[in-house]
């Protein structure tokens, strides 16, 4: 029970805030608090107790995320990073501003940049960024991205990079690299649009221009260190042919030997060409390899020809290891076998089978022996037609009776079907590292999601959303892009700045903590 005590103490009255309950029976305070003599009370108590009305207006501000943030762009020095690599007169907000405004805009509430202004004046962060005096629209980020070059913004990435290494000890021994594109409504009308092409969506918006987007990240936080913006048509292979050289010339600027460095991508990466000059700079790597590409193992490996060692997070895996030569270079092949991925490969192979007999069936259902369906020859091709090339060695069916009076019967060849199976689950890596154990370096390539996680981000739009994205010509979706980025290394920096004090709370958990950090 929480009350209100009047005590008289000396001739003078006094107030205390008090908070009693029952124990075995009897009331007892547990707790006080002075409240202070009866005029101060009273005083305090009027200012508290006004009525309020129309004449008083509220405003909240989050400041939680913002302050955050912020902080984590002064200790990254990117503002005066990216003015000390670009030549702008001293005349109103620097470039270094301009992004980091920008920037800090992604993370918090993504606006258009004509509602930059609109949105940094309710934002606590008017009182900790320089005042504007000068235009923040649409039209003077479109003058400053030209200052962003492809050689500027590489000159931008290393020096944050450099500050990483240096003040921050952010290990570079491990990095994820990928490559992926984003669908845009642009339309491209001048020659020298460059960026927005068509071509394969892994969004699936196959009708629309991509803009391309490859990411370098740190196995240590998750840190974008290094990406580049090209065009939406360019294939993955051909992009990397040139990726992988900067990466090298980075790492020999940031101080490293690549010899100390492994990389970890895909398989739609893989060409001769990046293989030699990985092997000739002795950079180790990890990669996939299309099963297309091992049909010999592919088939004649089972799941009885595995045992399961365990990861780290304790699932289990089957691993053989082969010496294999890719590209001219003798290197260490992986064969893995996943009990989940068998069993999931498994049941959706089954639900395509049935899917086929279902088919069939309602196919046939009111035109067997009726017009061009009288004829043997004519059911026997429609029903390989609709089993398909795939599935002809597990599906099995019978035609029998005369051209006009047939019957057909399909089923499930159970003994074919148990031998694919048992085949599935498998997935095939290479590696030049010959002196990491297999089950380390197969972790590793596990850890693959590091960057794919980052993609999730900027796609899904719930971290660091690359949409609205309202720019037309080069200079000013690489500048947005740029923004992206910059956006994703801020809090990825933040969240490893976290985790080191609590090491369970996820990105999702501290924005939403943050979020709720508000002044009135």
């Amino acid at each position: 029970m929480v009350y209100l005590e009047r005590k008289k103490i000396s001739g003078k009255i006094y107030y205390y805030l008090v908070i009693s309950t029952k124990i075995k029976g009897k009331t007892k305070r547990v707790w006080q608090k002075y409240l202070g003599p009866e005029d101060k009370f009273k005083e305090k108590a009027e200012r508290l107790m006004i009525k309020f009305d129309d004449d008083y207006e509220f405003k909240t501000k989050s400041f939680g995320m913002e302050y955050a943030l912020f902080k984590i762009a002064q200790k990254l020095n990117f503002e005066q990073i990216i003015d000390d690599n670009v030549s702008k007169r001293d005349q109103g907000l620097t470039v270094g501003q301009y992004m980091l405004i920008a920037s800090l805009n992604r993370c918090i509430n993504p606006t258009s940049k004509r509602s930059l202004k609109s949105w940094l004046d309710g934002s606590i962060l008017k009182g900790v960024i320089p005042s504007i005096d000068t235009y923040l629209n649409a039209n003077a980020y479109l003058n400053h991205f030209q200052y962003l070059t492809l050689e500027i913004i590489d000159k931008i990435q290393m020096q944050i990079n450099l500050t990483l290494i240096n003040e921050f000890d952010v290990k570079m021994k491990h990095l994820f690299y990928d490559p992926t594109n984003f669908y845009t409504y642009i339309n491209p009308k001048q020659a020298n649009q460059t960026l927005a092409r068509h071509g394969k969506s892994k969004e699936g918006r196959f009708v629309l221009n991509l803009i391309g987007l490859s990411v370098l990240c740190t196995q240590d936080g998750g840190l974008p260190i290094l990406h580049q913006t090209y065009p939406g048509n360019e294939q993955d292979a051909a992009h990397f042919k040139k990726q992988h050289i900067r990466i090298i010339n980075h790492i020999h600027k940031y101080g490293l030997t690549p010899s100390e460095i492994t990389l970890v991508f895909d398989k739609g990466n893989i060409s001769e060409n990046s293989i030699q000059k990985l092997n000739n700079e002795k950079m180790k790597f990890v990669c996939s390899v299309r099963p297309s590409t091992l049909k010999d193992l592919n088939l004649l490996l089972t799941k009885d020809d595995f045992k399961l060692q365990t990861l780290p997070n304790d699932k289990k895996v089957g691993i053989k290891e082969y010496r294999r030569e890719f590209h001219g270079f003798d290197t260490r092949l992986f064969v893995i076998y996943d009990p989940p991925r068998q069993k999931y490969n498994s049941a959706n192979k089954l639900k395509k089978i049935q899917n086929r007999l279902i088919a069939i069936e309602e196919w046939f259902t009111g035109r067997l022996n009726y017009k061009k369906w009288t004829s043997m020859v004519e059911v026997e091709k429609k029903i390989r037609s609709l089993i398909g090339k795939t599935f002809l060695d597990c599906i099995n069916y019978q035609i029998e009776g005369i051209d006009g009076d047939l019957n057909y019967n399909v089923w499930i060849n159970e003994a074919e079907l148990k031998i694919i199976m048992d085949r599935m689950g498998k997935s095939f890596y290479m590696s030049n590292d010959n002196d990491t154990k297999a089950i380390d370096l197969i972790w590793l390539y596990r850890q693959q999601y590091t960057v794919e996680r980052i993609f999730n981000y900027v796609k899904l739009g719930n971290i660091v959303p690359f949409r609205p994205m309202r720019h037309y010509i080069d200079s000013s979706i690489r500048g947005h892009m740029f923004n992206v980025v910059l956006g994703l290394l801020m809090m990825m920096m933040l969240h490893r700045e976290i985790v080191k004090q609590f090491p369970s709370v996820g990105i999702d958990e501290m924005i939403t903590i943050l979020d709720r950090k508000s002044v009135v």
